[in-house]
């Protein structure tokens, strides 16, 4: 950040006076004779440098290991891209999927997949007279808003969408439809509308005689180059104010583009021109217009800026700079609208040859009842829950999973934050564009790595191309190493929502590699094609090769995440974020002599997925296959990790049975030393340990001891299998009315605090992946003859319809699809809407493993 000078110091250089240019000339001619000499020694001195750079980066090794780290983790994997034509796989695919919903954080937007370029989005308030509604004004999507619901009804991923969001006193429905025309992403139509909550009771003179109102703030903001310009109606009186009616605009991506907004409201509109520093801070550029001027986006005036002047430091300068602002890059129209209404905003793209354009009107009316009825058709074959007896509400829930998950699509542009052992500050990755969807709109706007795997196991069902396209935008992110970040917050808009204690990622921390699940689904649908395999098999295969070496165990055969923390006294065990399972206990003291049975699980299923995909490309496959034999050999995975003692496949590593967090009493000096004298006493948690640690398998039971059967590594006759099942329905273990608990429910960390402030997670609350990836793994075994298909299929039974049904329950009492559900009373917990692997629940349903 820039050093502001002081209070009393100018803020400009004083201007020269009239004899300082002829004193300066003077100078400047004495000092001409040894300016070149100068000049030289500069030059001389740049080439050395150089030269001493160059013969640095020729011998390699010579670089310091900063430079070298840096080099390694910044440099792309130097092979063609999955993605060959930016967005998507050719040129007609980009144009064809250009403009989208692709805008997850807002309650709704559209915006090309182009990274920098014309986005749209809508920002509304209740008005109420004698209120100051504008004040509760909804834009970005956050729990905090506390809305009854909100979340996609129908969403084809495609061409077409329709949203309900569910106020206390009325309910907003925005859809949306594209038409093709050109190469430059064709036209599209969005329509608001608006009614009253039914019920309402209304009492007295003054209530009756009130209007319930909306206001509405439909804004365009161009990132990029170009330019955009209203189109201002002429008066029809002298009182009467100019009215925008269009914005005109042009981008060298879109061409010209023609923006139609509303022509009618119930009591006026009002435009807004200016320009906003960043897209990432229009939602407080429009906050601070309405509290300044109540609640119109009114010009600023002279007025405004001779009241500022005596404001606070800068505001007259800030007011003189909105007066007079750069070329515009934001156009907002604001309309107030009576309830019930309806209103048509559309976009019409010049580059049509045929002259064509977006529907509005009756003509939108009709095309959006085609889309849903399209929409429902496509559904039911898809999934075909009509034809299982469900319910009209169950099938209605059904199609709102899936269109959450497809309206949670999201294009991002932009650098992750990065850093090595080697390094003391974070760097830039490479700038990439990402395709993916989101956990939460709410809460996770942005793409994690274990998440996405999943997400595609629903999206490559109902359109295998939105799979390929998302795994193909995160596998061109991988640099040389072999290594993806696995989460991915790229561009302004997307760092805006992140603590920042969770901004830089580490290059030696993996994710687990769930694509692996998506790819052998796309597989077993026969959903994917051999150009596509041979572009992305170069980046699977070393992503493959990064896990099988940078997570290698101490003992051949054996895995172990990265990331956790030896030295930490703050945490009752030590955090495996890199998992994906946060804070589910391991061993209580981290060491590189530790084994994690759930990752040697991920390698041999990933062994194995390789080893098929090598096959059907033509390239060598008996490395994979070796792997993948060894991996899967039950007597090895029995030796490394079954423990006859607790019954179990377990974690091994250094560890004691007995930690509790204790409060401490800490004496600081104002100079932040510690000291028996200070004046400052601190209180905060730390662990006590009793007992010795040692090597031993970690004596937990819950979502990591059942890798070897979620992920299907057991042989049906294996006698652990058994075990395991019996175990599995147990009340006093895993087994709830509602799906597995996470940890259980005997164990010591059963919902026990990792921290002073870090609530239980994987610690108890039910999990909607990992009970899919149980249910799918259950239904195979049941599929198989043996010792255990019996068991096997009675489980499956049981554990599907109790998740199908709670999760039913818990949407329709809610209004959301919860991140996770309450192993004691079903209840929804954590972040909501969780549209991310939640909505699996579909595939439930379905039965579609």
């Amino acid at each position: 950040m820039a050093k502001m000078p002081p209070a009393n110091e100018p803020r400009r250089r004083k201007p020269p006076s009239s004899d300082e240019p002829r004193k300066q000339k003077s100078e400047s001619k004495k000092g001409s004779n040894s300016s070149g000499f100068v000049s030289v020694l500069k030059v001389l001195s740049i080439l050395v440098v150089v030269g001493v750079f160059a013969i640095l980066v020729l011998r390699g090794s010579s670089l310091p290991a900063s430079i070298q780290s840096v080099q390694s983790v910044q440099k792309p994997l130097d092979v063609p891209r999955v993605m060959t034509s930016g967005s998507s796989f050719s040129s007609e695919l980009a144009n064809d999927r250009l403009w989208g919903s692709y805008r997850p954080q807002v309650y709704f937007g559209l915006r090309p997949r182009l990274p920098k370029s014309i986005v749209t989005g809508l920002m509304w308030y209740p008005y109420m007279p004698g209120t100051q509604g504008w004040r509760s004004i909804r834009h970005l999507a956050q729990q905090d808003d506390n809305l009854l619901s909100y979340g996609w009804l129908k969403h084809d991923g495609h061409n077409f969408g329709s949203q309900e969001i569910a106020e206390e006193d009325f309910t907003l429905t925005t859809e949306f439809v594209k038409q093709p025309g050109g190469d430059r992403g064709g036209h599209w139509s969005m329509r608001v509308s608006g009614k009253l909550v039914g019920g309402r009771k209304k009492s007295g003179k003054k209530q009756q005689q009130r209007k319930d109102q909306v206001a509405l703030f439909f804004y365009a903001f161009n990132e990029g180059e170009g330019e955009m310009t209203p189109v201002i109606e002429p008066s029809v009186s002298r009182v009467s104010l100019p009215k925008m009616s269009d914005i005109r605009g042009f981008t060298p991506e879109l061409g010209e583009f023609t923006i139609s907004v509303p022509a009618k409201t119930s009591t006026g509109k009002d435009h807004f021109v200016s320009h906003a520093p960043k897209l990432e801070k229009l939602h407080d550029f429009v906050m601070d217009k309405l509290m300044r001027n109540g609640r119109k986006l009114d010009e600023v005036t002279w007025k405004d800026c001779l009241v500022m002047l005596f404001a606070t430091e800068g505001s007259f300068s800030d007011c003189v700079r909105r007066l007079f602002p750069p070329k515009p890059n934001v156009i907002i129209q604001q309309a107030m609208f009576d309830l019930p209404f309806s209103v048509d905003i559309t976009f019409k793209s010049h580059a049509d040859p045929s002259g064509g354009g977006p529907v509005a009107g009756d003509d939108l009316t009709n095309s959006l009842k085609e889309q849903h009825k399209a929409f429902n058709k496509r559904f039911e074959s898809t999934f075909q829950l009509a034809a299982k007896k469900y319910s009209a509400d169950e099938i209605k829930f059904g199609r709102a999973a899936l269109s959450n998950m497809l309206g949670g699509m999201g294009y991002f542009y932009g650098a992750s934050s990065v850093i090595t052992r080697d390094l003391s500050h974070p760097v830039e990755y490479m700038t990439r564009p990402l395709f993916t969807a989101v956990p939460s709109r709410s809460f996770f706007p942005r793409g994690f790595l274990w998440d996405e795997g999943f997400h595609q196991l629903l999206l490559s069902r109902w359109d295998p191309l939105i799979a390929k396209e998302s795994i193909g935008h995160w596998f061109d992110l991988i640099n040389e190493n072999g290594w993806i970040p696995r989460e991915q917050i790229l561009g302004p808009e997307a760092l805006s929502r992140v603590p920042a204690e969770f901004v830089v990622q580490h290059n030696e921390n993996a994710n687990p590699p769930t694509f692996f699940l998506s790819i052998q689904s796309l597989l077993k649908n026969d959903q994917v094609e051999q150009g596509y395999l041979r572009r992305l098999y170069p980046r699977l295969r070393k992503w493959f090769d990064w896990f099988n070496t940078t997570q290698a165990g101490p003992v051949p055969l054996s895995y172990r995440w990265r990331g956790r923390n030896a030295t930490t006294d703050m945490e009752l065990n030590p955090k495996t974020l890199t998992s994906g399972l946060d804070d589910f206990p391991r061993s209580s003291h981290p060491t590189d002599s530790e084994r994690h049975v759930d990752l040697r699980c991920w390698m041999a299923l990933a062994s194995g997925i390789m080893a098929n995909i090598s096959g059907a490309i033509g390239e060598p496959t008996e490395a994979y296959q070796q792997l993948h034999s060894e991996l899967s050999d039950n007597a090895v995975l029995n030796k490394l990790h079954w423990s006859d003692k607790h019954q179990s496949y377990c974690d091994y590593g250094k560890h004691v049975g007995k930690t509790r967090l204790i409060r401490v009493s800490e004496t600081v000096s104002s100079s932040g030393k510690t000291s028996n004298r200070a004046p400052k006493v601190i209180r905060k948690m730390i662990r006590k340990v009793t007992g010795t640690a040692k090597d031993q398998y970690v004596p937990v039971f819950g979502y990591v001891n059942l890798f070897p059967l979620i992920l299907e590594i057991l042989e049906p006759e294996s006698a652990q299998l058994g075990v395991i099942l019996d175990r599995l329905n147990n009340t006093k273990l895993l087994w709830t009315n509602y799906g597995l608990r996470s940890v259980a429910k005997n164990d010591s960390f059963y919902l026990a605090d990792n921290t002073e402030h870090d609530k239980p997670y994987w610690r108890g609350p039910i999990w909607i992946n990992i009970n899919y990836l149980c249910v799918r793994a259950l239904h195979n075994y049941g599929q198989i003859k043996g010792p255990h298909q019996r068991k096997a299929r009675s489980l499956y039974r049981l554990l599907r319809k109790n998740l199908i049904t709670n999760i039913l329950r818990q949407y329709k009492q809610t209004g959301y699809i919860w991140e996770q559900y309450d192993d004691f009373t079903g209840q929804g917990k954590g972040t909501r809407p969780f549209t991310g692997w939640s909505a699996l629940v579909l595939l439930l349903m379905s039965e579609s493993y």
